[in-house]
């Protein structure tokens, strides 16, 4: 089935590489092609990426950068309706609560202020390309590693309230939770305790809805804010404004 997935893209994965295939991918795409050019210089766009320090990097963002009209076409090509009609599902947006375009704009402040040359996100948010800033699981120190332990992976599909898996001992949940009502999030997150060994660390993210452990469950877990704090630090998937790690007592 992922062959015949893959395979049925293969014309898009040639041209847009296998990490820019998807809906929101192509919104973006949008953003390069249309909006970009309406905001900033193509000598500016590259300007952002120049290695420098903290405070040349706020410098350059708030005098160079931060323009009227970098604000005004942020809200509306990144406002609630423009995001749900073209970039995500309109049912992404049923929990959360304020404006989208202030967060998104609030995000790209955060990662335009702190080494910029190093974001591979914000770098193909805005270029299209990773550049010399690749993900982790792409560089290239990284390839037998990840060749060697390819056949650790199990793949179970279907929705992560039917997985059967007992004595798991870390979960990634990407940012699952703010998608869910909060009673069905303590449905989901209830199961997985049970599924969990002792120990066991569960980390995700909130992207624009708060979400940690529900209060029914708060007794079972402690919330580990060093390893929080540790990873906010080096985190560059810029666009989550927080990171969750909590510990099965």
């Amino acid at each position: 089935e992922t062959q015949a997935f893959w395979s049925a893209l293969s014309a898009e994965v040639t041209q847009h590489g296998a990490g820019g295939v998807g809906k929101f991918e192509a919104y973006f795409r949008m953003f390069q092609r249309y909006v970009l050019p309406l905001t900033h210089s193509k000598q500016t766009l590259r300007d952002l990426f120049e290695p420098r320090s903290t405070e040349a990097n706020q410098r350059f963002y708030e005098t160079r950068f931060d323009t009227w009209r970098w604000r005004l076409l942020m809200r509306v090509f990144f406002s609630r309706f423009m995001m749900g009609r073209f970039g995500r599902d309109p049912a992404f947006f049923d929990h959360v609560e304020g404006s989208v375009a202030d967060h998104v704009m609030a995000r790209c402040a955060h990662a335009a202020r702190n080494t910029p040359d190093q974001n591979p996100y914000l770098r193909w948010i805005i270029t299209g390309t990773h550049g010399q800033a690749l993900p982790l699981s792409w560089r290239a120190e990284h390839y037998e590693t990840i060749r060697a332990r390819l056949d650790r992976i199990v793949p179970h599909l279907g929705p992560i309230d039917a997985l059967d898996v007992s004595g798991i001992a870390a979960f990634n949940l990407s940012d699952i939770f703010e998608y869910m009502a909060p009673s069905v999030q303590a449905s989901v997150y209830a199961g997985l305790l049970a599924q969990a060994a002792p120990g066991a660390r569960l980390a995700y993210w909130n992207m624009m809805a708060p979400r940690r452990v529900p209060p029914d469950l708060a007794g079972r877990v402690s919330t580990r804010s060093d390893l929080e704090d540790a990873g906010r630090r080096i985190d560059k998937a810029f666009f989550y404004r927080d990171f969750v790690v909590e510990e099965v007592r």
